[in-house]
């Protein structure tokens, strides 16, 4: 940890070296005295000495005791302090050199408001530019940790979409057990694939789309396979599901919630009707169900629409549309999202 920490003020004082020694050398390059090499390299050194040392004072003191505390009378009177207790200084160190070399120094002590002003001016400009730094660094800062913590959060809702996914189906898979159902085999195969499915893809940021697609027709496969001749799931597809990327197992939820709502047993003919419409830059999913006159759904949806909501807020937040509506005796969702808009889900 020391070791670290001594390297990072090794390499920061290093920096701020080469800086001033490249201002140094603009200093000399632009001096248009005619005085001797040498002479002109020890003033330009002592100048850029000064003025690194007023800088260092106003971003080390001056800034975080009075500018960060509001106090911007008593800063200003610092930085005109400060430029005062500079100029005498630079003008004696210009005194002795020139005086050691022979240079006439008429009208030195008559410069000497200039300087002040001039160290004034720079001091405030070095401010503001401090200032804009740090916005910059804090704006990059607030950028990298909401990305952080967006991949947190989704990774936080995927690991409880799978568990509750698995969940379910090991359910369905029982109650055929229970019966002795001669569909078991087919559903121990269809939930292996889902399973692999789930291990494989759905930790990824997007998967296929046409891979999603298999997967929902398993899990409705799985649902028939439980269900009665009074209860019908439909699914229609429609368009090229191939070169399309999306969030892992993004539509689930909304079914599970209409299979848990439309094949309701108060409900004499229950019906689940899906269509996804899939186009070149957008994808349009519609899932409607029956529901029992008497029970109000949950709309909700328990966890699994309420991890929907958040995965659609973090991956496409300004790319979809989704709406619930319950009349009478149905309930319907649609949910459209511009597949142009998601470089986010990819990135997560």
């Amino acid at each position: 940890m020391l070791k670290h920490i001594s390297q990072t003020f090794t390499s920061i004082h290093l920096r701020q070296l080469a800086f001033w020694m490249v201002v140094w050398g603009l200093f000399v390059y632009f001096d248009n005295n005619t005085y001797p090499t040498i002479l002109t390299l020890l003033l330009e050194l002592s100048n850029t000495a000064l003025l690194a040392l007023v800088i260092n004072f106003n971003i080390q003191v001056l800034i975080p005791r009075f500018l960060n505390e509001r106090q911007y009378f008593k800063y200003f009177m610092s930085v005109m302090g400060t430029a005062m207790v500079i100029t005498p200084i630079k003008l004696t160190i210009s005194y002795l050199l020139k005086t050691n070399y022979g240079i006439p120094t008429t009208g030195l002590i008559q410069s000497a408001p200039i300087h002040t002003i001039s160290y004034i001016i720079i001091t405030i400009g070095a401010t503001f530019f401090q200032i804009i730094t740090d916005w910059a660094l804090l704006l990059q800062e607030r950028k990298a940790l909401s990305r952080k913590t967006t991949q947190a959060e989704l990774q936080a809702l995927k690991n409880q979409l799978n568990p509750h996914f698995l969940f379910n189906t090991l359910n369905n898979l029982y109650a055929l057990t229970l019966k002795k159902s001669d569909h078991a085999p087919e559903v121990v195969l269809k939930l292996s694939e889902m399973m692999r499915y789930m291990l494989y893809e759905g930790n990824k940021g997007v998967v296929p789309l046409e891979k999603e697609v298999q997967y929902i027709r398993n899990y409705l496969d799985l649902e028939r396979i439980k269900q009665t001749e009074h209860f019908k799931i439909n699914m229609q597809v429609t368009g090229d599901p191939s070169g399309h990327l999306i969030p892992p197992m993004l539509f689930l939820p909304f079914i599970e919630n209409s299979i848990k709502h439309g094949l309701n047993r108060t409900i004499d003919r229950g019906f689940i009707d899906i269509l996804l419409s899939i186009e070149s830059t957008s994808i349009f999913f519609r899932i409607s169900n029956s529901t029992a006159p008497i029970t109000e759904p949950d709309k909700d949806g328990g966890i699994g629409i309420a991890n929907i909501k958040n995965r659609l807020a973090l991956l496409y937040p300004d790319a979809h549309q989704l709406s619930m509506k319950h009349n009478e005796d149905t309930y319907e969702v649609e949910l459209s999202i511009d597949l142009t808009q998601q470089t986010k889900a990819i990135e997560i």
